[in-house]
């Protein structure tokens, strides 16, 4: 079984992209993505950057093998860029979206939604700017696998917001944190996976939390392995953003050396960011 994670790029429909004051994919990037994601041949592909539901099914639609499973839930995301999954198997899907986020002293985060807000003092307590997406793979005759999809805040923000783009990102953090040990800790002999857009890399204190978790990064010790450090965020060097990580449990499934970053130029066509999988033997 190939588990992978992409950040499709503003795989966004028309009205979104007026929104959101961006560019439409054109139908060479629409191909490119579709060609990017049939090479990838992944059985669970968590998708970042997804419109919605109808977004997501014209692009399945390209695919040479569509996937028989495939969601888009709305998530916070005000420009559209919401979490997704296709899957080979069947899975159930639990949003964290409504999750109040907090400081470091546990109190609660609030921030303006709007300028408007901000030019009227009114603060809202601090959600995911996109969702926390676990998705359950219902497999067999066997326990679920459990897939966290996230997508945490970038280092961008506007200049009318009260919190630094790194509190933001620190909370939803701390919030990933508890949710994966809560998770672990409930359903010891299920098997989990971390992955998605970090807007980070592996050295960044705000995201040690996560890495202090009891979660393996294959991928990272490959590549420490052979003495590189190449990116997944490809218009700049050594900016591995995008990861996939392990439980015990999935990590003695892994097939040995099997973490991959799918570099080409049609990747580069589809999407600022690479495609990463790994591969299980169930």
């Amino acid at each position: 079984m190939r588990i992978a994670s992409y950040n499709v790029q503003n795989l966004l429909d028309e009205g979104q992209i007026r929104l959101a004051g961006g560019v439409a994919k054109t139908d060479q990037q629409l191909h490119a993505l579709a060609g990017t994601i049939a090479e990838l041949r992944a059985d669970v592909l968590l998708l970042q950057e997804v419109g919605s539901d109808a977004v997501l099914d014209a692009l399945n639609e390209r695919l040479p093998a569509p996937y028989p499973y495939l969601s888009a839930p709305e998530g916070n995301s005000r420009r559209g860029i919401h979490l997704a999954i296709l899957s080979r198997e069947p899975f159930e899907l639990t949003s964290h979206r409504q999750a109040v986020l907090t400081g470091e002293d546990g109190e609660v985060l609030t921030e303006y939604e709007t300028e408007a807000d901000a030019h009227a003092g009114r603060a809202s307590p601090v959600r995911f700017q996109r969702d926390l997406m676990l998705a359950e793979l219902l497999l067999d005759d066997a326990e679920p696998l459990a897939f966290f999809n996230v997508h945490l805040k970038s280092k961008t923000n506007l200049p009318w917001k009260q919190r630094a783009a790194d509190v933001i990102r620190a909370a939803e953090v701390r919030h990933l944190v508890h949710t994966v040990r809560d998770y672990l800790h409930t359903y010891a002999g299920r098997g989990l996976i971390l992955a998605g857009d970090f807007n980070d890399t592996r050295s960044s204190d705000v995201l040690s939390p996560l890495f202090d978790l009891p979660l393996s990064d294959p991928m990272g010790e490959s590549l420490a392995r052979t003495g590189r450090n190449p990116s997944t965020y490809w218009p700049k060097r050594r900016m591995r953003l995008d990861f996939i990580l392990l439980s015990p449990v999935v990590r003695e499934w892994m097939v040995k050396d099997s973490a991959r970053i799918h570099a080409s130029q049609r990747a580069r066509r589809a999407s600022d960011h690479y495609p990463i999988s790994v591969d299980l033997l169930l």
